[in-house]
């Protein structure tokens, strides 16, 4: 019984210890350690406010003290908080100024230590990714994106060469303004900044002039002895429409004025046989495009065979040439030229001979024309229409040379040159696919060389009709071969080579 008394009094001494201990704590005291505030941040909310928080580790804490300095200044105070505050936003900054931070715990006069220091200064982001867009000759579309969410607005100005000047103001959010009644072809320079009350950010800063853009890829086309098809690119998304220009070598007069977005013209009551140039601008009520490079084109003159066929005629360079392929079936002076349809009889002749492509006489000879051994081509009661004849090789490098080949290229053998064969091709619809396609860089010659296949010499089969043309000249090699051109689907150039007299090709005749 004694020692349980003893033990509770020793409890009760320890407990009545332990109570006057804690009452002896005062945090006021400026003896006694303050934790200090952690876990400072510092963030610009606008040109002119910083917001401040941070961490309390302090539970006697009554206040929190915000100090501030800047420069070479010392800290100072420039809020109390009450404990439960834990932010708290400066509105008194400067844009562009920097400014230090921190935070104290307080009870009373005693002060903890500093939190950790922050330095941030004020900033004011100015527009980015300024950008012009051009909406007509006259009229520019300014757009840019808003890198701030405190602005009041947005300020514009423009420079015509004698300094900037302010052109206008938009509200805050909107980043687009359309500047108009502008001079074609001026160079203007444009700077954006946002503004507040206060303050203005930077400047966004573009150079920029109209703009009237021209058609580009004009190409010209005949169609007949009186037409030329005309095809261009629009470039232009504002223009009040087209004019198109002529000149037959006494200058260029206008042939046409079309609506917007047209970029197609059949011109009309040409004369045969004639070189004309053609070029397109595109125009607005106030100002006129630039001029597309020019394309120059002839009209087709006509002939007539022995048999009473009309054929298409073209000039290019100094010699006027069939623009359809040959389709008699009679020599000059009448007689008859041998139709051959049997495969293995046309590959064992040495004479003379014509067929039509997969002896389809009805479907292919209007289009493609016949084809012809070499026996036939060179036969000397002419297979050729009075006043004309079959070229010869050196005739057909004349040709290609007027059409861009070098001397070099066409002396040579296989694929030669560069563009010829498209220059020489005719109505794309009619090559199955590939290179020979028509393609407005290159251009035309209007030649119309057409894809109508040929006739093997070995077996006097048919091959490749709607994929290569090929067309004999005059000249033979040696007593078997003799030399043709040849067109191919695959490729831009021309094919030079001799093979075998039997083959069946097609005929282009040269006026003498």
């Amino acid at each position: 019984m004694i020692c349980k008394y003893l033990t509770l009094i020793a409890v009760l001494t320890l407990t009545l210890f332990s109570c006057e201990e804690l009452e002896s704590v005062n945090p006021a005291d400026p003896a006694f350690t303050l934790d200090p505030p952690t876990l400072l941040s510092v963030d610009a909310l606008t040109d002119t406010r910083m917001e401040i928080s941070w961490k309390n580790n302090e539970q006697h804490t009554k206040e929190f003290v915000v100090q501030r300095k800047s420069g070479s200044e010392s800290y100072r105070a420039i809020e109390t908080l009450a404990k439960d505050i834990l932010t708290f936003i400066d509105t008194a900054c400067v844009l562009g100024v920097e400014y230090s931070y921190v935070v104290q715990s307080k009870v009373e006069s005693n002060v903890s230590a500093n939190s950790n220091t922050l330095i941030k200064a004020t900033t004011f982001p100015g527009p980015g990714n300024l950008n012009v867009i051009i909406i007509s000759d006259e009229s520019i579309r300014l757009t840019w994106t808003d890198n701030t969410g405190y602005e009041s607005g947005f300020t514009i100005e423009r420079d015509a060469g004698s300094g900037f000047t302010e052109m206008g103001t938009v509200l805050s959010d909107v980043t687009e303004l359309t500047d108009t009644g502008l001079t074609f072809g001026q160079s203007y320079s444009y700077r954006v900044a946002a503004f507040t009350s206060v303050n203005t950010s930077t400047w966004a800063t573009i150079v920029s002039a109209t703009e009237f853009p021209a058609p580009t890829n004009l190409a010209a086309t005949t169609i007949s002895d009186s037409e030329v098809e005309l095809s261009w690119s629009d470039n232009c998304s504002f223009e009040d429409g087209y004019r198109i220009e002529r000149n037959s070598g006494a200058g260029f007069i206008q042939a046409a004025e079309l609506p917007p977005n047209v970029t197609e013209y059949i011109d009309t009551g040409l004369i045969g046989n004639l070189d004309y140039n053609y070029r397109v601008a595109a125009y607005t009520v106030t100002n006129t495009s630039a001029f597309c490079p020019t394309a120059t084109v002839s009209t087709y003159g006509t002939m007539v065979d022995q048999e009473g066929n009309t054929y298409f005629t073209i000039q290019i360079g100094n010699q006027e040439w069939m623009a359809e392929n040959l389709k008699v079936t009679h020599f000059r002076d009448g007689t008859a030229i041998t139709n051959v349809s049997d495969d293995a009889a046309w590959a064992a002749l040495t004479t003379e001979a014509y067929c039509i492509y997969n002896n389809n006489a009805s479907d292919e000879i209007d289009t493609y024309g016949a084809l012809y051994n070499w026996y036939a081509a060179a036969d000397s009661r002419n297979i050729a229409p009075e006043g004309w004849h079959v070229p010869t090789d050196a005739e057909w490098k004349e040709l290609e040379m007027a059409l861009g080949m070098s001397q070099n290229d066409a002396d040579d053998i296989s694929y030669r040159g560069t563009n010829e064969g498209i220059k020489l091709s005719g109505n794309s619809a009619l090559w199955d696919y590939g290179a020979l396609e028509f393609d407005p860089e290159f251009g035309s010659s209007s030649f119309t060389a057409l894809p109508g296949g040929y006739r093997y010499y070995l077996t006097g089969y048919y091959y490749k009709m709607g994929f290569s043309g090929y067309f004999w000249s005059a000249t033979e090699d040696d007593i078997t071969d003799a030399w043709y051109r040849q067109l191919d689907h695959s490729h831009l150039n021309v094919f030079r080579y001799n093979l075998g007299k039997t083959s069946g090709y097609s005929i282009r005749c040269l006026k003498d």
